[in-house]
Formats: C-alpha cells, structure tokens, sequence
C-alpha cells in the first residue's frame, strides 16, 4: 500500500489542477453573457472576437514575450556556468586530468 502513496497523491493533485478545465473550456463555447451552466447555447463567438482585436493579439504576444524573457532571465540566474562545477580544489583535479 506505501508503494502506492505517491501515485495516488500524484493523481489527485493532477485531478485538482485539471478538473477546473473540464468546466472552462466547455464553458468559454457557450452563448451566455456570463457564467451559466448548463450554457444555453454553443457557439464560437467569443473567440471570433478575440482573433480578430488587434489590442487582444497585442496583449497576448506581449505577455508571450514576458514569459520567455523572464524564463531565460531565470535560466541564466539559476544554472551555474560550465566552468562551475570545477570550483572547488577537488572537483578541479579531475576537471584537469578529464581534459
């Protein structure tokens, strides 16, 4: 049963973080003004209006570009460079003899 701990944990948390999309996404096709459930109706309007807003499609590849920029500010912060890891006077000795 131990064995089975992580799994089971594992699979809640992704049931905790995917369930809410299983009512949004269906939820973001229906024709009602706000949140209505069971929708009215279906249709695509809502996205209809968004690929066609310039300002929407603006805002959206500047948060794209936000996100990649704060990923590779983080990427550099947190990995150490190559030479790193022959910092210490033992890792050295075997940087030296493995070149």
């Amino acid at each position: 049963m131990a064995r089975h701990v992580p799994l089971l944990l594992a699979s809640l948390a992704a049931i905790f973080l995917v369930a809410p999309m299983a009512i949004i996404v269906p939820m973001s096709f229906s024709k009602a003004i706000s949140f209505e459930f069971p929708p009215p109706g279906y249709w695509t309007g809502y996205y209809a209006q968004y690929f066609s807003s310039h300002s929407w499609l603006e805002a959206t590849a500047n948060s794209f570009i936000i996100a990649f920029a704060s990923m590779a500010l983080t990427l550099v912060a947190a990995l150490p460079p190559p030479s790193a890891s022959c910092a210490t006077a033992s890792a050295a000795r075997a940087c030296s003899t493995s070149s």
